[in-house]
């Protein structure tokens, strides 16, 4: 039931953000106007910095993965909190996710994001880091 629906959604998506990537990430061209007629004028995505991801108990996979998925396919770095109510798939994460993805501990850059980590809550870290 649930876990199927899960992790065919999960893998859905996985297999979309890998398809579609680098459509996601090119230079979209725009419209010339008067002023940039001489140009080469587009759009370039970039990422935006950090996305806080808070877990839900109900769909504890596909609420907390799924937009871990469009955050690191956007080049964004992310706070991963899973549900405090699903004991064990926050363990199940907690062990899995640093074997697949960079750990911010591991950059020496971060040392002082981690320490507020440590000393606050979730989210007050998140605020805080966003105006580092």
């Amino acid at each position: 039931g649930t876990q199927l629906f899960e992790t065919l959604g999960l893998e859905g998506e996985i297999s979309l953000a890998i398809q579609k990537l680098k459509e996601w990430a090119a230079p979209r061209p725009v419209e010339k106007n008067l002023l940039t007629l001489s140009d080469t004028v587009y759009i370039q995505p970039e990422p935006l910095g950090v996305v806080l991801i808070i877990g839900a108990w109900n769909y504890p996979w596909a609420v907390t993965i799924q937009p871990l998925i469009g955050a690191i396919a956007a080049g964004n770095a992310a706070v991963v909190k899973p549900s405090e109510v699903c004991v064990h798939t926050a363990k199940v994460m907690e062990d899995l996710l640093p074997l697949y993805i960079d750990k911010v501990r591991d950059d020496p850059h971060k040392a002082k994001e981690i320490g507020v980590l440590k000393r606050m809550n979730v989210l007050t870290w998140f605020n805080a880091i966003m105006h580092i």
